[in-house]
């Protein structure tokens, strides 16, 4: 599952053994009682258990942290938005996962990844703006929506629900710094972190 191209549930249930109704296999990833948390907790543990002696002392270890793009078909998935696609120039409909993985000479292996949400799909931002400023036309262009943003910012956050939205957002930036944490939390050695420039705006 993890090598496939196609991720879908069609394509999944194909390549199982014995899977062969896709509506059973989305039936047992959405009802099962997943604990995301517990079950990665144990799966990093048994990675370092396993690989521990392919260690060697003059291997420099580090933190890849990235952000990379799961291109979607259609907008029926949670989360799921325009992100921007920096080496092809486009918004494709994605989900925007941020990725920690560690790597120490032969030794990798993915740590944990968040998704990062755009501010407008998190805040549901176009909806509020038409709700709470029926009068006032969106720009489209770029720039101009910048500017509409801090425009209208204190005006939105002025709402309760629209606040609080706001207040859950997290930048890539954020979403690294946890992702760095997380990784320290697994007691996972390593001497540096290395980044796509992409998400480092700005110093850690």
């Amino acid at each position: 599952m993890m090598v496939l191209e196609n991720k879908s549930i069609t394509n999944i249930a194909r390549c199982l053994w014995k899977v062969r109704i896709k509506t059973n296999l989305s039936r047992f990833f959405s009802e099962s009682p997943w604990q995301q948390k517990q079950i990665n907790d144990r799966r990093v543990q048994q990675m370092k258990e396993a690989v521990k002696t392919y260690r060697r002392r003059r291997d420099m270890a580090a933190l890849i942290i990235d952000d990379t793009l799961c291109e979607h078909a259609g907008d029926l998935f949670e989360y799921v938005a325009r992100h921007y696609h920096h080496a092809e120039d486009r918004y494709p409909l994605s989900h925007n996962l941020v990725t920690s993985h560690y790597v120490c000479g032969q030794i990798r292996f993915p740590v944990d990844f968040l998704i990062y949400r755009r501010y407008e799909e998190q805040t549901r931002w176009e909806e509020f703006v038409k709700k709470l400023l029926p009068d006032r036309q969106i720009p489209k262009a770029k720039k101009a929506r910048q500017q509409f943003h801090k425009e209208v910012a204190p005006l939105l956050l002025l709402d309760e629900e629209f606040r609080a939205a706001h207040e859950q957002f997290k930048t890539k930036i954020t979403l690294a710094k946890i992702l760095l944490e997380q990784a320290i939390d697994h007691n996972l050695s390593f001497e540096v972190v290395l980044s796509m420039g992409g998400i480092w705006r700005k110093n850690l």
